[in-house]
């Protein structure tokens, strides 16, 4: 529940409001999320009681609405300097953020299998912020700080970010949405079976 890696390839459709990409949390209102905020920053947040534990910003802003962004955020809390504990890394890069850090070792709800877990909409709000966009390749992978190299390269002839097979592990509660099957978006590949329900995706 400290160490946790988020992948996933996402394409935004629009460019208000808060957008949700992935949390856990439950209705005491303990809860982790990272989503496209109003000014279509990238923003994580884990928070206890309503009252934030700890928040970062990305300093750049993305509203390319013809690109795809393949989005990591690298949740570590072990590590002994602050920043080395969330990073975020956008297309490959790392990219920076602002705000207030997680303290060393602390457990993530995002990590934290005890939670529900919500893709594309937050858990603490019942659903009321959704992500209106497209998403592709989405892992989880428990218990491992993993770097971009294990999900995509750059391509040697048009030099732009590109996804590739992930050939790790993923925990006993990681997960793999490959969204291949239309009838069953919700169907984890991973080997692991951690489903999701599925409700008014497309």
């Amino acid at each position: 529940r400290k160490i946790c890696t988020y992948s996933a390839w996402v394409k935004k459709a629009s460019l208000t409001g808060n957008q949700m990409l992935f949390g856990g949390g439950d209705s005491t209102a303990r809860y982790g999320f990272i989503d496209f905020n109003s000014n279509n920053e990238l923003f994580v947040q884990s928070a206890t009681s309503d009252s934030t534990d700890w928040a970062l910003t990305s300093t750049n802003r993305y509203r390319d609405v013809s690109a795809w962004y393949h989005i990591m955020l690298v949740y570590d809390s072990p590590q002994a300097t602050a920043a080395d504990r969330t990073k975020m890394y956008v297309n490959g890069s790392l990219i920076t953020l602002t705000g207030t850090y997680v303290a060393q070792s602390e457990v993530s709800y995002m990590c934290d299998d005890s939670k529900q877990i919500d893709l594309f909409r937050r858990v603490s709000d019942g659903g009321s912020s959704y992500f209106d966009g497209y998403a592709a390749e989405l892992h989880f992978i428990e218990g491992q700080a993993l770097t971009p190299a294990s999900f995509g390269e750059t391509d040697e002839d048009t030099s732009q970010w590109k996804a590739i097979e992930y050939t790790g592990t993923y925990g006993t509660n990681g997960f793999y949405l490959d969204f291949s099957n239309s009838a069953a978006l919700g169907t984890d590949s991973s080997g692991n079976g951690n489903n999701f329900t599925v409700t008014n995706l497309a």
